[in-house]
């Protein structure tokens, strides 16, 4: 991105807009800007294959209607900014081990939150991952109740 498409972004999730980034998205966080807007960057990935995705939170707007599922998908990993407050509200587990794959934060006036899911069509079919993108773009338009 150029200078004046990052401080376009920015500008308007500071002031009160809302981002909703969906797997490869978490590619903004290549500049040190967005990366505080983002929350974290991507590191690497194992390969594609069979993952088991957990709900980390009994209550979240994020979360309605959204039981724990099972996709074919990359296990992202990520390296999260430290200075950068955020809620995890799903996990995947990975060689034993269990993953952040999908959160949620404030960035001055704005809403963010990041999904890790979608990296192929099929990623897109279950019923939790719809359920996840609308929660999302309600969430961050501030229209979470209808």
């Amino acid at each position: 991105m150029t200078s004046e498409q990052i401080a376009g972004l920015l500008k308007f999730v500071a002031g009160g807009g809302g981002l909703l980034a969906i797997h490869n998205g978490i590619s903004l966080a290549g500049s040190y800007e967005l990366l505080q807007v983002i929350g974290a960057k991507f590191i690497t990935h194992p390969p594609y294959q069979q993952l088991r995705f957990y709900r980390t939170l009994n209550e979240h707007p994020l979360l309605h209607g959204v039981e724990d599922f099972t996709i074919d998908e990359e296990p992202y990993q990520f390296e999260f900014d430290p200075y950068t407050p955020r809620t995890v509200f799903l996990e995947y587990e990975h060689a034993g081990k269990r993953w952040p794959s999908a959160w949620e934060q404030s960035y001055g006036l704005g809403k963010v939150v990041y999904l890790h899911p979608g990296h192929r069509a099929d990623s897109f079919r279950p019923e939790a991952i719809k359920r996840l993108i609308l929660n999302s773009a309600r969430w961050i338009t501030k229209l979470e109740g209808e």
